[in-house]
């Protein structure tokens, strides 16, 4: 399904889809600016979804999908300025999160898991000191150093302890 709505400014909404066979997703939503809601899509064999809501502007949320499988997630919300919450996806597999943020300035929560490979938050400023945790928390422990951009002022919301949850898994803080 890739780029299948690729620039359909004007789509507000998705009708329900059987995306049981589908494997890549990538640059689903692309370009679709007035997109606000996203059904529940079934994503059990998804490997990639890189660029999927790229530049979805009016998106505030997505639903919990299934990102077991998947491997790619570099810019998945690129300029998803209305963005606020990212549920519990589990992020095990995943090997490319480059600029998964980037222009997200209304991020408030981002609760994935298992997250290994280095991505960044700095866009937005709008996390508590209790939802910088939860990332922290669900970092992965890594072998090789994995950076977390933050930014300098979610980095001020956080003791010298609270940096060390990442640092003690292995990561780097910037």
């Amino acid at each position: 399904m890739n780029n299948i709505f690729g620039g359909c400014s004007s789509l507000g909404s998705i009708p329900l889809l059987d995306t049981s066979s589908v494997t890549s997703m990538s640059g689903m939503f692309y370009n679709c600016g007035s997109l606000t809601t996203v059904p529940q899509l079934n994503t059990s064999k998804v490997t990639d979804m890189g660029s999927m809501f790229y530049n979805c502007g009016s998106l505030t949320a997505v639903p919990l999908l299934d990102t077991a499988k998947v491997k790619n997630m570099s810019q998945m919300f690129w300029h998803c300025s209305d963005l606020q919450t990212i549920p519990a996806f589990d992020c095990s597999n995943v090997t490319n999160m480059n600029n998964i943020f980037a222009s997200c300035r209304s991020l408030k929560s981002v609760l994935m898991t298992n997250i290994g490979v280095s991505f960044d938050i700095s866009a937005s400023t709008k996390f508590e000191r209790t939802d910088l945790l939860i990332i922290l928390n669900n970092l992965a422990t890594v072998t090789k150093t994995q950076t977390l951009k933050m930014g300098a002022t979610n980095l001020a919301k956080l003791t010298d302890e609270d940096k060390l949850i990442a640092t003690n898994k292995g990561w780097t803080l910037a």
